[in-house]
């Protein structure tokens, strides 16, 4: 292994002692000497810290990026959206306003429905989204009904379509529940409903809502 490089300067230092050098000159040598052991100090020390600042910069796109990449600003699917509707109510059913309920969301009220009894409701966040679901039930069956803010979602794949009362409506069945998706006001609408349900009694209740 080779040993360390010998710095000029001490090998000048050590040629002037030997000879004798005069003691100004050798102060002058020594002076510059220092000089340039610092000048060497702070030429590594911004060299490690413009290294340190990159890398802090490329950590920083990567985190930026990962960040961004965790919400990409894309918009639920309309089967996540109807998930809520399966479950349990966690609030007190909305107060009756008139033909409608006290509880909307994007200014499209929740209707009540002839016949059917309001039990209760819940409030969710999916993919971003704010919904609110309103509990029906009649005949011990019961009925979601879920409003999802924002602007509409598409429409879930391999949906039927067809109309209920001149609205255009989208019907599916997944996981023994039956699916019908609309859109009023703007907001997506959705009826949850166990798929024993006839899908024209759910078709009947777009038709109120």
């Amino acid at each position: 292994m080779k040993g360390d490089p010998v710095d000029p300067y001490d090998r000048i230092l050590e040629t002037m002692q030997a000879e004798r050098a005069p003691a100004r000159l050798r102060e002058h040598v020594a002076a510059a000497h220092d000089r340039t052991v610092v000048r060497r100090t702070v030429v590594r020390r911004m060299k490690l810290t413009g290294v340190l600042m990159a890398g802090a910069a490329a950590l920083g796109i990567v985190v930026g990026l990962a960040a961004s990449g965790s919400d990409d600003g894309a918009a639920p699917s309309a089967l996540a959206a109807a998930a809520p509707a399966a479950r349990a109510a966690t609030a007190a059913a909305p107060r009756p306003a008139g033909e409608r309920l006290a509880a909307s969301v994007g200014g499209v009220a929740f209707p009540r429905w002839p016949g059917w009894a309001v039990t209760g409701q819940r409030s969710d966040e999916v993919g971003g989204r704010d919904t609110r679901t309103v509990f029906y039930e009649r005949g011990g069956q019961r009925v979601g009904y879920t409003i999802v803010a924002g602007d509409p979602l598409d429409w879930p794949d391999g949906a039927r379509r067809t109309t209920a009362g001149g609205t255009e409506v989208r019907t599916v069945r997944r996981d023994g529940r039956r699916l019908v998706f609309w859109r009023e006001g703007g907001r997506t609408c959705i009826v949850s409903a166990p798929a024993r349900l006839p899908e024209d009694a759910l078709l009947h209740l777009v038709d109120y809502a």
